[in-house]
Parts: structure tokens; sequence; C-alpha cells
């Protein structure tokens, strides 16, 4: 509709659905802790509608918190709802249940008449099998709902005190129709549980009838032991202000499982819900020994290792049937065989005792490795390994065999013995063994070959060279006189190894020696000429050790006393220095003149005569000839001149002189 220029709009409803939750997959009602089970299914609802679920837990655990939580359908979302605002509840850990949760309904005890309690016959069931087998007997002070006498069969109404205990069925026991039991009277209602073992509490439960009337069942209710067949009660448990809500509710409660432990229970009833007196009802009374833990450092299993495993957890907990891990590794040098995180089950062993069982792994010693493990591989300088292949495992030893190079010798043991060691998980090394060091032997100045390997005239001039095996030194050659160095005089030689432990001066060249000449003009000894010796040739060549003639003769009137070809050795005298030694010079001795041949002397002019004779003498002598002169004449000159011997050539002189003359008178 328009209204004036303006377009009037009328306002639409909008109506939404609520929209469902889901009991399936929505999470809160789903997310269960461990052992809880949820017992129920098909809760449906819409938003804002509420549904209760249902939980229980599996055996050997019981609900801590409401089996039965209301959850609320919330939205969470457009269109989107959830189950949430419950609290799911968890499982804790029971121990063993008495009775057994098998030991038959109510109707199923045996009637005793010959065993009375508070003038009630009492009433028991043997049980040949579980933790705690044995006979049951189960009492009361007081009459209960349609009793029997022991010797009749039961009333198909009767509730008796073995319905507290049956755990089977809804058989509730009901007190008496008289009992003045309320919330403000006390019942004095007692129901005593023999068990045929001696145990201790750790928690205890009741549960209302299941089909009606809760407010019926203890509000204040004490629990006793006794270990001497009820001649005196310890307290072990207590309630007070409990209330009940629900039919077929089961609560839990602490006991003090510090006490006993005991064989005889007493349940002694003190007050119920009701305002006004009435029947005492009970749907079942449970007790529990203490849960059974395991303990992960005491018991055997998981405890009992083999060599070389250890385990590297702690901390496991828990109680019967359940499992947790445990971790074991290997000392070092070691590896696992077998898994080395096993599940462990806290398996029950006998009555009230578990233990954590299952497969520990064990250990097996890894291998070293000879050619890459530090220890017998780091090598100082020189030494290397003379051996291979050496093979063991962690804790095995083996000896590894080391030499040097040439020229040094071990220090220390060639042959040390290593251990195969472990280092870390898996890992081992060879260690423990000392490897040798190598250190450098000396050269024999004395001995080595090559620095005393001298060629002919060759003499070493020095000493005392000292070195070990790549160290150097000088040594120092000369020449046998007559000889001069051909090379270097003062080579450098290296201590170089040639073999284990063996080294040798080496590397250096030795020098050779060369004759050097002799000299036939200046040398001294074919030079040196006595008297009247002559040398008669010239150029004589020769070096060291070699020979040669040489020639003398006389001057005039001497004549050669000796060889006159003697041969000189060309001798060394020092070092480079040669000289022609070894020969014998000849001398010259004078020759006679003859004083009856020379002709000077014998040489006369007319009338002169020789009155004398036998002058002797050699050359460069003297002597007086006489002459006279024949009848008639006279001396002219000296009648005694004086004749010098005098050489005249080779080995020939002549008496020389002036003969006088004669002249008449």
């Amino acid at each position: 509709m328009c209204q004036g220029n303006k377009k009037i709009q009328h306002p639409v409803s909008l109506i939404s659905a609520a929209v469902s939750c889901d009991e399936v997959n929505d999470p809160q009602p789903n997310t269960l802790s461990t052992e809880v089970v949820r017992s129920d299914s098909g809760q449906a609802g819409t938003t804002t509608q509420t549904a209760t679920f249902t939980y229980s837990c599996n055996n050997g655990y019981q609900i801590s918190g409401t089996a039965d939580p209301t959850f609320t359908c919330t939205g969470t979302g457009y269109g989107i709802s959830a189950w949430q605002g419950g609290t799911v509840p968890t499982c804790t850990a029971t121990g063993v249940q008495l009775p057994p949760p098998d030991i038959g309904d109510a109707f199923s005890w045996t009637k005793d008449g010959t065993v009375t309690y508070g003038g009630q016959h009492t009433f028991y069931m043997d049980k040949s099998a579980g933790e705690c087998p044995g006979r049951y007997r189960v009492r009361t002070n007081m009459s209960w709902r349609n009793k029997t006498p022991a010797s009749s069969s039961w009333h198909a109404g009767e509730n008796p005190p073995t319905g507290a205990f049956d755990s089977l069925s809804d058989s509730p026991w009901y007190s008496s129709p008289a009992s003045t039991c309320s919330s403000s009277v006390d019942c004095n209602l007692e129901l005593i549980l023999e068990v045929p073992c001696s145990v201790s509490i750790g928690r205890f439960g009741v549960q209302a009838r299941e089909t009606c009337c809760p407010d019926r069942s203890p509000t204040e209710m004490i629990l006793s032991g006794s270990s001497d067949s009820g001649s005196s009660w310890t307290q072990i448990g207590s309630i007070s202000g409990v209330t009940w809500s629900s039919n077929n509710e089961t609560q839990m409660f602490n006991g003090d499982s510090s006490q006993g432990p005991f064989s005889w229970f007493k349940f002694d009833v003190q007050r119920t819900g009701t305002s006004s007196a009435d029947h005492v009802m009970i749907g079942n009374l449970y007790l529990f020994t203490p849960t059974v833990s395991c303990d992960e450092v005491n018991d055997p299993q998981p405890n009992t290792l083999s060599a070389e495993v250890v385990r590297s957890d702690s901390g496991q907990a828990g109680t019967t049937t359940q499992t947790a891990t445990f971790t074991y590794s290997c000392n070092n040098g070691y590896q696992i065989s077998g898994t080395a995180d096993p599940t462990f089950t806290c398996t029950g062993t006998a009555y009230a005792t578990s233990q954590w069982q299952g497969t520990v792994p064990t250990c097996t010693a890894v291998s070293c490795d000879e050619v890459n493990d530090p220890q017998p591989n780091a090598l100082s300088a020189e030494v290397i390994r003379s051996d291979s292949s050496q093979a063991g495992t962690t804790t095995q030893t083996a000896t590894f065999t080391y030499s040097c190079n040439n020229g040094y010798q071990i220090s220390g043991t060639a042959n040390p013995t290593f251990t195969c060691t472990g280092t870390a998980y898996a890992t081992s090394q060879w260690q423990g063994g000392t490897v040798p060091t190598c250190t450098a032997v000396a050269c024999d100045e004395v001995n080595d070959p090559q620095p005393n390997a001298l060629s002919a005239e060759v003499v070493r001039s020095d000493s005392g060279q000292a070195g070990t095996t790549t160290q150097t030194a000088t040594f120092t050659y000369s020449c046998n006189n007559g000889y001069q160095i051909s090379g270097t005089a003062n080579p450098t030689f290296t201590c170089t190894g040639t073999a284990y432990a063996t080294s040798q001066w080496q590397g250096g060249t030795l020098p050779t020696c060369t004759a050097v000449s002799c000299d036939e003009v200046n040398d001294p000894q074919p030079n040196t000429l006595s008297a009247e010796v002559i040398r008669s040739d010239s150029n004589q060549t020769g070096t060291t050790t070699q020979t040669a003639t040489f020639t003398y003769s006389c001057n005039n009137g001497y004549q050669i006393s000796g060889t006159a070809n003697p041969t000189f050795t060309c001798t060394g005298t020092a070092y480079a220095t040669s000289q022609w030694q070894g020969g014998t010079v000849p001398t010259c001795t004078a020759v006679s003149c003859d004083e009856v041949n020379d002709p000077q002397p014998n040489t006369l002019s007319a009338e002169v005569i020789r009155s004398n004779s036998s002058q002797a003498g050699t050359t460069t002598q003297t002597a007086t000839f006489t002459y006279s002169c024949n009848n008639g004449y006279q001396i002219s000159g000296t009648a005694d001149p004086t004749f010098t011997c005098t050489g005249t050539a080779y080995a020939t002189s002549q008496w020389q002189g002036t003969v006088p003359t004669c002249t008449g008178e």
C-alpha cells in the first residue's frame, strides 16, 4: 500500500524450527575416558530439550560420578545443536567383589537352622572357584518380609537377607514390616556377611531397590569387620546424610583398607530416608577389596632384565586388567632384540595380588668397526697398521698390529689389545688399547754404505755425524796426496729410512779424486844435481803414480856414478800436489889423467926430456912435471911446470900445462 510518495512495507514474520541433537555423534556424551562405556542409545531431542544418558564400566571397574547424567540439547551455531551440559562419569578400578557377582540368586542359598544369629536362622553358599573360594554365610538380627522357617521352602514373596548379596536378580532384602526404621528413628538392623578368606576392604557399595522406594534405602550405616568370628568389631567405613534419588541407584563409599584383614563384615543400618517408620529396602550390598595395583618397581617380569638390558622409564601405574607401556633400552654397545616398548598387562596372580606381565626384550652386542673406529686408527706420524679384519662385538677383544715406516721403530707395544667397548646405544668402538708411536732411528756414519763407499784415493776427513731419520748432516771428503777433489768436498746426506727400524745416510754424492801432474822442471828430486852432474833431457810428463825416465850426464872430465837414466814416479806429497820422486839422481866422479899418454905433458920440443914420472891426479887436480934438456942445452921456461888434470870430454881429462923448451948453451 502507498501513502503519498511513501511505500509502506508490512513486517514479515520468520518462524525458525528447532533443530535436533545427534546422540551418536555429538562430542560431549560420546567423549569417554578409559573403561567407560555407554549402555544406552536412541536419545532424541531438539534445542532446549533434555535427555538422560546411561553409562557403565568395563568389568573390574565401577562408576565414579552419576551413571545417568542429564544432557541438554544446546544450540551451538545457526541451525546446529548438540547434547551438552551433562558430565560423563569416569570409571575407577575395583578390587575383588565379595560375595562374587556369580554367587547365585537369593533363593539358591541354603537355609541353615543349626546356625542362628539374633534369633534368626542363617544362610550359606559354597563357592568352589574364584579368588576367595569356600563357604559364604549371611546373618541378620531382624526378621524379613514373608520369612519362612529354615526347614520349609521359600515363600514366593519372601525377601530374605541373601537378597542383599546376590547381585543377580531383583530380589531385594526387606526388613520386617514391624521395623521402626526411619529418618529419625534408629533401625538397629544388622546384616553380617561371613566370607571364607581374610581381606581388607577398600570400597563398599549400596544399591537401592530396582523398582521402588529409594527413600527406604540406608542414609546412615556403619560397616565393621571382625577377625574373631564377631567377638569384636572394628569400624572400617560409614555413610551419613546419603540421599537416594532413583530406583536401582548404586552409591559407592570408601573403606579403610588399612584395617584388617577380616573375614566377618557387619552392615549396621541406622537410618533410612523415610519420614515415617517403614521397611528397610536394600537392592544389593557390595564389598570390594582394595584396588589391586601393579608395582612397576618390584614386579618381577618387567624388572627381570637379561644382561645389558636397562629400563629407560618409570612411573607406570595400573590396576588389574589395565595395560601400560614399558620402555627398554640397552647399555652402550648393545641394541634391542625384540620390542623396545612392550605392553604389559596388570595381571592377577593371586588373591589381592597383581603383577605386570609381558615380554622384556633382550639386548644383543653390536659389532665394532676396525676400519673406521677412531682409537685404533688414530695413528701418529710414521705409524702404520699392518693388519686388518679384526672382528668382535661388545666386550670382546682383538689384537691390532702396528709397525712403522722405514727408518722408524715402535715405541710401546706393537700388538696392543683393544676391547670392543659400548659408547652409545647400538654403538661400540674398539677402545682401551694404546696405539704405539714411532721414533726415528739413528743413522751410522761409520758403517752406512753411501757415505763410506769411497772411490780410489778419496778419504773422509771428518767423523761423528749424528742424526735420525729425515735429519741431514754434512760429510767432508779429501784426497790422498797427489790427488784433488772432483765434485763437492762437503756433500749433504739425509738420514733415510731403508727398512723397519733401519735408516742410512743417503742422498749425498761422494766426490772423486783425480791425479795431479808432476813438474819436471821444478820438482826438487830430479833437479837436485850434485857437482858436475847435468840433466840431458826435458819435457817429462805424468800424473800421480805414473813414471818417467830422466837422463843425466856429467861435465867434461867426469863420469856417471850410478844410473844415467833413473826412473822417477810422480808421487803425491800433499793434497793436490805431486812431485817426481823415487829415482836416484846419479853423481859424477872425476876421471884420472894419464901422465904417460896425455898429450900436453908428453909433447916435448927438441932436446927437452921429462925427468920424472908417475904423476897421478883426477880432474881439477894438479901435478908437477919435471923437465930437463939434453946435454948442451939449457931450460927455457920453468923446469917444473904445474899441470892441471883438465876435463876435455865426458869421462875424459888430460894433464894440461906448459912444457918448457931447451936452448943451446
